[in-house]
């Protein structure tokens, strides 16, 4: 939600999510206001690449999603280079890929924002949370407005979720 809402997109942009993607990521979009779209998948990586997004860009197109699944890259050069050619936002899903290098260069620098989880299941679990990277100021500096607005939880219920999850675990 923060990335989306940094991105400060107009009311109605579509966003292009793969077919295969977590199901929230969508359902926020739909509720700021915007259109999610969905394009294929390749069935050997369950990534979308250039040629799944292109097909499912119009000039509705406000961004696209690409995902890094399973600790596989998408094709994030390609994809990238399609998004500054269409001039439409580029956020990167790497909740399955922290750490992951593409030709040297950290997943989740190659677009305008890159989401990292590190819920239980992720490979960077700690006990819920996230965090996003920006490169812009302009969106970092609304990321920061956003973040500032939104309620923060009692430690008392912090505290008890993660007491909760180390049991569980």
């Amino acid at each position: 939600q923060l990335a989306l809402e940094a991105l400060d997109l107009p009311p109605g942009a579509e966003i292009v999510f793969p077919a295969f993607t977590f199901p929230v990521m969508p359902m926020v979009a739909r509720i700021l206001g915007y259109e999610p779209v969905f394009c294929d998948v390749d069935p050997a990586s369950f990534n979308s690449g250039p040629e799944h997004f292109e097909t499912k860009i119009t000039e509705r197109t406000g961004a696209v999603l690409a995902t890094h699944l399973f600790g596989r890259p998408c094709p994030i050069a390609a994809v990238a280079e399609l998004a500054r050619e269409r001039g439409i936002r580029l956020l990167e899903d790497c909740a399955d890929a922290c750490g992951l290098r593409v030709d040297g260069r950290q997943v989740g620098t190659f677009g305008d924002v890159g989401i990292f989880s590190f819920a239980q299941g992720k490979n960077m679990p700690c006990f819920g949370g996230g965090a996003i990277a920006v490169m812009d100021g302009e969106i970092a500096q609304r990321a920061r407005e956003v973040h500032r607005a939104a309620p923060i939880p009692e430690t008392a219920d912090l505290r008890s979720e993660a007491i909760s999850v180390w049991i569980n675990w």
